[in-house]
């Protein structure tokens, strides 16, 4: 299990590298401060970060397994996790925001914060369901 989750960070790495490059740029292409334009946004980063999760997981994370429905699993934990990650970045991009810290590096606090927790859904569910 170890090597498991070795290679599952070394695949997070890469998954949060393009999950906060696009997040990072869509939101400085916009402007907003639209806490539901911030969880689309997040919501979208996500959703690119999810294809490169997948290729990886599947080749190299975990070892090969009964094929048979992978995908829809994959996905089925996947949208969980972006519910997970966005509800956090929506209540806390709502709820929250103080004034000495700039909009950008707040958000990214909070999508680290949100990216941790939905990270460990994703662990468990895609080793106990998705590739089993």
């Amino acid at each position: 299990m170890l090597v498991q989750l070795t290679r599952f960070a070394i695949t997070g790495f890469i998954n949060t590298l393009v999950d906060f490059g696009v997040f990072n740029l869509l939101l400085i292409l916009s402007g907003t401060q639209n806490p539901a334009l911030i969880a689309l946004i997040n919501s979208l980063a996500i959703s690119m970060s999810i294809a490169v999760s997948y290729i990886l997981n599947k080749r190299w994370t975990f070892p090969p397994t009964n094929r048979n429905g992978q995908l829809t699993r994959f996905i089925v934990v996947s949208l969980t996790g972006i519910v997970i990650n966005s509800g956090i970045i929506l209540v806390l991009a709502g709820l929250y925001q103080p004034a000495h810290i700039s909009s950008v590096v707040f958000l990214n606090a909070a999508k680290i914060l949100a990216a941790f927790i939905s990270s460990a859904w994703n662990f468990l569910a895609y080793r106990s369901w998705v590739f089993r």
